[in-house]
């Protein structure tokens, strides 16, 4: 038996509801280049870009909110950069939308790949 899980058109009507850019990428969010040979293995500084008006919080509270129930349903390759966006949601700042714009590319790429289906064998 099996489950075919789709939404088709939801990525698109997404991106084009929040104009996203049209570059292709394969990483939901920023790698961070560990330090080999160290004892600790210490956490990004401190956020200290300029914080956003209450239109792109808007925006970044809604990107999260569309992509979070697609991660759930459909594709879950982007939780954690959801996850890690959503503890900044509050207060975003300029990096905050910067990430945002990185998981909107990301899924159009992934979505360009899977074309919005998962079949699941049972």
């Amino acid at each position: 038996r099996t489950c075919d899980i789709s939404m088709p058109g939801y990525i698109e009507r997404a991106l084009q509801q929040f104009q996203h850019p049209t570059r292709k990428e394969f990483s939901p969010h920023r790698h961070d280049v560990p330090q080999y040979r160290a004892k600790i293995q210490y956490t990004n500084n401190e956020d200290t870009s300029p914080a956003l008006d209450a239109t792109d919080t808007k925006r970044v509270q809604g990107v999260l909110g569309t992509l979070l129930f697609y991660g759930r349903a459909i594709d879950s390759t982007v939780l954690p950069a959801i996850g890690s966006i959503a503890t900044q949601q509050s207060n975003p700042t300029q990096n905050t939308m910067q990430a945002i714009t990185k998981l909107l590319v990301t899924v159009r790429s992934q979505s360009l790949v899977l074309h919005g289906r998962i079949l699941l064998h049972v």
